[in-house]
């Protein structure tokens, strides 16, 4: 579109211009800002090409936002257009309203084979065990410094049992595990069977899962 006398008049132009944001090229009607000396109602290399909002009809009261200009190299041979050349504007824009994104997620799966593969990924932390350690619960109340005393088996399956025994083999104390795929944590209060603190020492965990296999662990506590 020109300038007419003070209105815009449609003129054919060698070029189109076409907003690709939303993945479906539409038009967009330009403004040729043509040099009062050549007016020729046709493009020239320096004059201005202003681009319209999307949706715009051509009228002098609708919004305006972009003006391009082509410039001729420093070294004065400029070369002209052709056909099939392109000229892409990227901008960086904040998200509309109009924007949407989508998110496919799988639900949590089991897979015995992989579980029987990354049995050696199980460990017991801390090891050892030195009195106290920092991923313990802590005891809110009054007078109270710490909480129970942890240690934890990582990396478990969902079902499985822990037996823990001394260097001599004795039970110490037994731990059936069942939690959902998102927890593989166990943890030992360092209680026996009976409820009694147990000593210090070196200890065995013998973790088996159904259909999975068996792991041995040695940890040590140190009071």
């Amino acid at each position: 579109m020109i300038l007419v006398s003070g209105r815009l008049v449609k003129v054919p132009v060698k070029y189109s211009v076409k907003d690709v944001t939303t993945g479906v090229p539409k038009p967009i009607l330009t403004y040729l800002k043509e040099n009062a000396l050549t007016r020729d109602t046709n493009y020239t290399a320096g004059e201005e090409i202003i681009f319209f909002k999307p949706g715009s009809t051509g009228r002098t009261t609708d919004t305006t936002t972009w003006g391009v200009i082509f410039y001729a190299p420093s070294d004065k041979t400029p070369i002209p257009p052709s056909g099939g050349d392109v000229f892409y504007i990227r901008t960086l824009r904040p998200f509309k309203t109009a924007d949407v994104f989508y998110f496919k997620t799988e639900a949590s799966k089991f897979d015995a084979g992989l579980a029987k593969s990354r049995l050696d990924n199980v460990y017991v932390v801390p090891n050892p065990y030195v009195v106290v350690n920092d991923i313990e619960p802590t005891n809110k109340l009054p007078r109270q410094n710490r909480g129970e005393r942890r240690i934890y088996f990582e990396n478990i399956a969902p079902e499985c049992t822990i037996r823990i025994y001394t260097l001599a083999g004795e039970l110490v104390q037994t731990i059936h595990h069942s939690s959902g795929l998102e927890n593989g944590r166990a943890f030992w209060n360092l209680l026996n069977r009976d409820g009694f603190s147990v000593s210090y020492g070196i200890y065995f965990a013998h973790i088996e899962a159904p259909n999975i296999g068996e792991k041995l662990l040695k940890f040590a506590i140190i009071k």
